[in-house]
């Protein structure tokens, strides 16, 4: 076991980092009134190397509190707003300047291409359950690879590459659908942004919404290194055999055996959810992943992994994708027999 007084948390670096992100947390609360929860998950999306829905009712804060916590970030950040009439090339190429010295003037034919919102290393994809399938597909490769394909070049994003979607739910209005099952796959969290209780509406209400100067507290090579020493000391150290291994594996499979699961979770929700729980171990000062790790990050990275066969789920009771995880979160031991 790693000494309390060796682990990342308690070193240099670590120190260093959580002292960031506290000051990184004061300087969001400038322009966002609390959702500490949904910043922390940012967060872990970030230092985990995954991406990140936030999904709420129009009007909660998704879209302020995804911008606010890249502006935190000293990297290249873009927006891009999705709707039904985008096509894959308004990803890929954006409109540049007017050619020098072309004939005919400044006129739409005289106009140069540039990269797109996708070549970036902070992407905001707003309301991304808007948009059709031929579009979204184009982010399958960048969210995955942290490279783009165009006009037969390969383009390397860097190793710190964050797409933070935005969603409503998809019965809150006839436009929006839920997104492909390959696309779902490639984000590692789904958070609920919820509805403000009444005395935090009071807040927001007289809160000064003028925008404020966000200071950045990170760069980019800092995030970088600290994914590593994360995936270094909390994954790369677990063996199969671990007890916490175990649990997170009987979750998974308790979910996907389940007779109201049409289909998953699989794989990815096994490595999602082991490195989500680690960058939250981190965050909380703990020197390796925990029980409480895993069940603090379940919901968030299990919920969007698999579909429910709706007739067997009313048949049991089962409201929602949720209601099957909190239920085996009390159902699965601990303790239980080796899978």
């Amino acid at each position: 076991m790693i000494m309390a007084t060796h682990g990342l948390p308690h070193s240099d670096a670590g120190k260093a980092f959580l002292g960031k992100y506290r000051t990184a947390v004061t300087e969001i609360h400038r322009d966002v009134v609390e959702l500490d929860s949904v910043v922390e998950g940012l967060m872990i999306g970030v230092l985990a190397k995954g991406h990140v829905i936030l999904e709420g009712e129009p009007g909660v804060g998704k879209t302020l509190v995804a911008r606010v916590f890249n502006r935190t970030i000293d990297a290249k950040c873009t927006f891009k707003q999705f709707t039904p009439d985008m096509l894959p090339a308004d990803l890929l190429y954006s409109m540049g300047g007017f050619a020098e010295g072309a004939e005919g003037g400044r006129t739409l034919r005289n106009m140069t291409l540039e990269k797109g919102p996708l070549f970036t290393k902070l992407l905001v994809a707003d309301e991304i359950n808007r948009a059709m399938p031929r579009s979204t597909g184009v982010l399958l490769g960048p969210m995955e690879e942290q490279c783009v394909e165009l006009e037969g070049r390969e383009h390397k994003l860097g190793p710190l590459y964050f797409v933070t979607a935005t969603q409503n739910p998809v019965e809150s209005a006839e436009s929006t659908s839920a997104l492909p099952e390959a696309l779902r796959e490639r984000f590692m969290l789904k958070i609920l942004v919820p509805y403000p209780s009444i005395a935090l509406m009071r807040k927001i209400a007289v809160h000064d919404t003028r925008q404020k100067e966000i200071q950045p507290c990170y760069t980019e090579e800092v995030l970088a290194d600290m994914q590593n020493r994360i995936f270094e000391q909390y994954v790369l150290s677990l063996r199969d055999t671990d007890p916490v291994v175990d649990y997170l594996v009987r979750l998974i499979l308790h979910i996907h055996d389940h007779p109201a699961v049409k289909w998953g979770p699989g794989i990815r929700a096994a490595q999602d959810l082991t490195q989500a729980s680690a960058a939250h171990a981190f965050l909380h000062e703990r020197e390796r992943i925990t029980f409480t790790d895993v069940k603090a990050m379940a919901e968030r990275a299990l919920a969007f992994k698999f579909e429910l066969d709706w007739r067997q789920a009313r048949k049991l009771g089962i409201k929602d994708n949720y209601d099957i995880i909190r239920r085996v979160l009390n159902s699965v031991s601990i303790t239980g027999r080796k899978v």
